[in-house]
């Protein structure tokens, strides 16, 4: 196995690595990661969890993913062959350009996943959005291969170098795969940016901790 850069209280075994508690990599802490979610879709989520696109689709979610980036996944896949529609997709750093491109808007939350995900079965990391054409796919034991200091850099701005600016932008969306859906049970909250969003999400039956958090939505 590669030595891999890990505080944390960790199990090991001749398959895989089993990660419990908190991981520091690289110097970053990981004890959560992240998905965009539209309050509507909060009570699909609650009794199917969060869903690759192919099997979300029967239940005709709202999304709020462009037609163009749908149609670049739509024909991508991951290195062990299954589609790249066959993963759930969550984010390292919520605070991206995803999320600027959505920062005005009243009816989406962050939900927020234990670390704990990292430890299911065929979860496949991404060194930027996985849609690029210039993504590489990496095994949950190669996190540390990722470039962590762009995946959290406060924006994504390179002035003078476009080259640069497209690919700290596509870093910051750097994605964690989970084949067929991230469960119900590793849901542990979610960040909303006032008030009024977060009763709105309780009214949808959100029974996990929310948090206030404005700086998540450039606010």
């Amino acid at each position: 196995m590669k030595e891999f850069n890990i505080d944390a209280v960790i199990l090991f075994n001749v398959e895989k690595l089993v990660i419990v508690g908190y991981m520091e990599v690289n110097g970053f802490d990981i004890n959560e990661v992240y998905n965009i979610m539209p309050i509507n879709n909060i009570n699909k989520v609650l009794q199917h969890g969060i869903l690759c696109y192919n099997k979300a689709i029967s239940l005709h979610p709202e999304s709020i993913a462009s037609f163009e980036i749908q149609q670049l996944r739509s024909i991508k896949s991951v290195p062990n062959g299954h589609a790249l529609h066959e993963y759930a997709n969550l984010y390292f750093d919520a605070r991206n350009p995803m999320m600027f491109k959505h920062r005005r808007r009243n009816d989406i939350c962050v939900l927020r996943i234990s670390e704990d995900v990292f430890n299911l079965n065929d979860v496949v990391l991404s060194d930027r959005n996985a849609a690029s054409d210039y993504a590489t796919y990496y095994t949950v034991e190669d996190i540390n291969k990722l470039d962590f200091n762009l995946i959290f850099a406060r924006d994504w701005t390179c002035p003078g170098d476009p080259i640069g600016y497209y690919k700290r932008k596509k870093v910051k969306c750097a994605e964690i795969l989970v084949k067929d859906r991230v469960p119900q049970n590793l849901i542990v909250g979610a960040y909303v940016k006032n008030d009024l969003i977060k009763i709105n999400l309780e009214n949808q039956g959100f029974n996990r901790e929310i948090l206030i958090n404005e700086d998540i939505f450039f606010g």
